[in-house]
């Protein structure tokens, strides 16, 4: 390597580290000004579950039920991090104070397993994605659900420069799934 390249590689470096190091040294300076300066937060309103009536549902009395506990089995997926509430609910004691004893089995796998598991008669009960189960409702698989959505599991992506910027301009443009029965696909058709 010839002295003028290796010097100038030392100074980009030098360069480099003395700006690193001056950013460092200044960063809890920045955070402190922006705690100073940040805007007044308000409060929400207290969180009132008898507005709703599942939580009022869940929320009403103390007791356990008398009497022996009706036998559940629930299929869920163990490897969900947003299925986590299934195992909560069943440590606080949720499940017994509406009259149920719940074994729980992991499925681990595909939707199809955890239908199987149902249409088998290995589980009484199962949790996953209610997108995914369109499909199969579709070709009359007999389930009742109750479903909720959260963010998280599905995310749409585009490039900066595709000049699309809000969900209304995904109309006539096609995009990619993981499978065709797959949330994304049944939640965000073209």
């Amino acid at each position: 390597m010839t002295t003028e390249l290796h010097d100038a590689k030392s100074a980009t470096r030098r360069r480099f580290l003395v700006r690193a190091a001056a950013l460092g040294a200044a960063a809890p300076f920045g955070l402190a000004a922006g705690r100073g300066l940040a805007l007044t937060r308000v409060a929400p309103p207290p969180f009132d579950p008898s507005a709703y009536p599942i939580c009022r549902a869940a929320a009403t009395g103390d007791a356990v039920p008398t009497g022996e506990l009706k036998k559940v089995t629930f299929a869920w997926n163990a490897g969900a991090p947003c299925l986590l509430a299934v195992t909560v609910a069943k440590d606080k004691g949720f499940f017994a104070k509406h009259g149920l004893d719940v074994d729980l089995v992991n499925y681990a796998g595909s939707t199809d397993q955890l239908l199987e598991t149902l249409a088998t008669g290995k589980a009484d009960a199962a949790v996953g994605m209610a997108l995914r189960w369109l499909k199969p409702m579709e070709q009359g698989f007999d389930v009742k659900i109750v479903a909720s959505l959260h963010g998280g599991c599905m995310r749409l992506l585009a490039p900066t420069d595709s000049g699309i910027n809000t969900v209304a301009d995904l109309k006539g443009k096609i995009i990619g799934v993981s499978d065709m029965n797959s949330p994304a696909k049944n939640f965000f058709p073209s």
